[in-house]
């Protein structure tokens, strides 16, 4: 029974971990006066592209709209 016990509360809290982590903050960031950072995301994937690698942004960077 305490085995039991212990694999639920195991496997709720990985559920609730993963619940946290796709809570949409781009979707934040977007609303809250950020924005992609297009020209860095760019310079980036082009000096990859020249060295023959691939870039894959699990975090893209953003930067503050301009007003």
């Amino acid at each position: 029974m305490n085995t039991a016990r212990k694999s639920l509360m195991l496997s709720m809290s990985c559920l609730l971990l993963a619940a946290c982590a796709s809570t949409g903050d781009t979707a934040q960031a977007r609303s809250s006066g950020w924005e992609r950072d297009e020209g860095y995301i760019s310079a980036v994937e082009r000096v990859a592209k020249i060295n023959g690698a691939q870039v894959h942004w699990v975090n893209p960077p953003y930067r503050r709209k301009d007003d």
